[in-house]
Parts: structure tokens; sequence; C-alpha cells
């Protein structure tokens, strides 16, 4: 006996022949057409016609002020970057044959490097 006795094979076979007899794109919604990076027309973005309240723009306001969020003006201790600089001694993003390619390209144009 089949584990898949959930499943409705009469669905299924519809489904597979509508799949594939199907020639028009799957477009989900009216949005789907459009460029993904010419953004959406201003009557389908969601804050179009909407205005902030007073109390909202306080709010905004007061927290745009004063320290930054996040990393923004800090600097690191010079003991973080010496323990960065220690751990990345020796290590190379390249591989062997990356860097055996890197070394002919230099003595290539080492060569063609007019005096």
């Amino acid at each position: 006996m089949s584990t898949d006795t959930y499943i409705d094979p009469v669905f299924t076979t519809e489904l597979r022949e509508w799949v594939q007899n199907d020639t028009e794109p799957y477009i989900p919604n009216e949005v789907a057409g459009l460029a993904w990076n010419k953004g959406l027309p201003k009557e389908m973005q969601p804050f179009y016609g909407k205005t902030l309240t007073e109390e909202h723009k306080k709010k905004c306001s007061e927290s745009s002020k004063g320290e930054k969020n996040g990393f923004y003006g800090k600097k690191h201790s010079e003991e973080t970057k010496a323990k960065w600089s220690a751990k990345r001694k020796g290590v190379s993003n390249h591989t062997e044959y990356q860097r055996e390619k890197i070394r002919e390209s230099n003595r290539r144009r080492a060569k063609l490097k007019v005096p």
C-alpha cells in the first residue's frame, strides 16, 4: 500500500495536464509585470495618499536627533585591530592554483613593461 493515500489521484492528473498544456506565463498580480528596478507606480505605493500625524512626525524627529544608532562614528581600538591582524596572518583568500595564475600574469606584465 502506498504512503501517499492522502493525495487525490484525479486532482494530481488534472493539475499535471493543466501545467503541461498551459502556454501563458503565470503572473500572480498586476505588479509582477513591472521591471524590478523601476519600483511601483505611485498609486500602488503602500503609503500613497496617507499622511503622518503630528505626534508621529515628532517621534521621528526626536529619534533622529542626538547620538546616531549603530556603529556610526565609533573607532576600533588598536588592541582589537592587532587581534584581527594576527588572526589573518598567513591566511590567503586564493587557492594555490589561483596564486600561480596571478604570479604568471605578473611575470607577463613585467616583461611587457617598457623601461
